[in-house]
Formats: C-alpha cells, sequence, structure tokens
C-alpha cells in the first residue's frame, strides 16, 4: 500500500514515519471473509502481503486498516478490488480441448 503521490507533491519537507500495524481483510463478493494479515512496520511506507492461493475466481476486496502498536485505530481506507480470473481445461466429447480464462 503507497501513500498517495499527489500527497508527497504538496508536502514540502519530508513526512516522519511512525510505527503502525497495517490490518488487511480479504473478502470475496458476498463479504465472506477469505483472510487476514497483519504486518506491523514504519508508515507511511510499502508492504507486501501473500494471501495463498485462493482456489476460486470472482472479484474480491481487501480492506486495509491502521492501528497504533497499542491497537487503537488510526484510519480505515477504502477497499481495494481485485478480480481473479480463472481458467480450466477440458476435453469435449468431440475430443477437441477448450481453455477458457
Amino acid at each position: 500500500m503507497r501513500w498517495h503521490s499527489i500527497w508527497r507533491k504538496q508536502l514540502a519537507g519530508t513526512v516522519a514515519t511512525f510505527q503502525a500495524k497495517l490490518h488487511l481483510r480479504l473478502v470475496d463478493y458476498s463479504g465472506s471473509q477469505i483472510a487476514e494479515r497483519e504486518i506491523s512496520g514504519l508508515f507511511p511506507g510499502e508492504v507486501e502481503v501473500n494471501f495463498d492461493k485462493i482456489a476460486d475466481s470472482g472479484y474480491y476486496a481487501v480492506y486495509p486498516s491502521l492501528y497504533t502498536p497499542a491497537g487503537r485505530l488510526i484510519m480505515n481506507y477504502p477497499p481495494m478490488v481485485l478480480c481473479r480470473t480463472w481458467s480450466y481445461r477440458a476435453k469435449a466429447q468431440t475430443g477437441q480441448e477448450k481453455t477458457m480464462e
């Protein structure tokens, strides 16, 4: 997650970093939680997270929230929408292979 680049252009000096916890929730289209991760570090900054393999294709959203190390909410951010495509190979009765992506 990156801080918006426009903010960087508007700020005269450097932004002070602070210790925080980034909480990420991955939910499917119906709102069911698939996974969640929490990353501690210095913010603003960049993080990389692995939600492992998602079995089903469809639309997913990541809901990020930033907390103090003590657990107090700093800010809830808008969700980031993701789309996972699906592919399969199946042989039809004619013997031709079909691919869908």
